[in-house]
């Protein structure tokens, strides 16, 4: 069983900045769950060279230090609250930002909710400067997606598994930006794993804030999926 508090701790650990009281107060184990990968994610683009200390903003663009997560999923041009994203600064190539629960749009032109994204900062801002009505990204500016399954009784099923690779399918894209996506849950799913494997699609299973070799195994997949972005400029 995971405990919320447990995770919230490792993640304040891992970014190095405290989570708002409110976040906290409010959050499930699914949210913390989202953001604790997403924390593994920060980690990963810091060994692979990410300018560090990580800076965090919110829609303005105004920098701070008070990280707010979305609880639910919402547009990346949303003006209140003041939710927070993360810039990552590779030395040399075009800014990334990290989001949690932003909604995208693939060949079927409909949103849906991508747990965690990395995306083209230019993009990003391009959608933020739009005040007039909902929008979301465009799954080509998607350089890492993740969807995240957080379970403490229920069982990952095959139809989780199937749901997932509908979803990658939709937001396949033939553009510069080679996206890769993530099927993360803090259960073991055999069945869901070997269907996904048969798919040439990425997972992870068991992953807890003690599952040390779980989580190293997945910062590595991060940072190799950073390292082959940088070597395309």
């Amino acid at each position: 069983m995971i405990l919320k508090n447990e995770i919230i701790k490792e993640i304040e650990k891992n970014l190095e900045n405290a989570l708002i009281s409110s976040y906290k107060e409010r959050s499930n184990a699914s949210d913390v769950f989202e953001a604790f990968v997403l924390s593994i994610i920060i980690q990963a683009a810091i060994k692979e060279g990410a300018k560090c200390p990580i800076q965090w903003e919110n829609i303005n663009g105004a920098k701070t230090t008070n990280i707010l997560f979305r609880r639910s999923p919402g547009y990346i041009n949303s003006a209140s609250p003041q939710y927070t994203h993360a810039i990552l600064d590779f030395p040399g190539v075009d800014l990334l930002e990290l989001h949690l629960g932003i909604y995208a749009i693939g060949i079927a032109e409909v949103p849906q909710e991508c747990d965690i994204a990395v995306v083209k900062r230019s993009e990003a801002q391009r959608c933020r400067s739009i005040t007039n009505g909902k929008v979301s990204i465009k799954s080509r500016h998607i350089l890492i997606g993740v969807e995240c399954k957080c379970y403490e009784s229920s069982k990952i099923s095959l139809g989780l598994g199937r749901s997932f690779l509908g979803l990658v399918k939709d937001f396949s894209s033939r553009g510069k930006l080679k996206s890769q996506y993530f099927f993360i849950s803090n259960q073991t799913f055999k069945s869901v794993a070997k269907l996904l494997s048969r798919h040439d699609q990425a997972w992870a299973h068991d992953l807890t804030p003690t599952s040390d070799k779980e989580i190293e195994k997945l910062c590595n997949q991060f940072q190799s999926k950073f390292q082959q972005y940088k070597s395309s400029f």
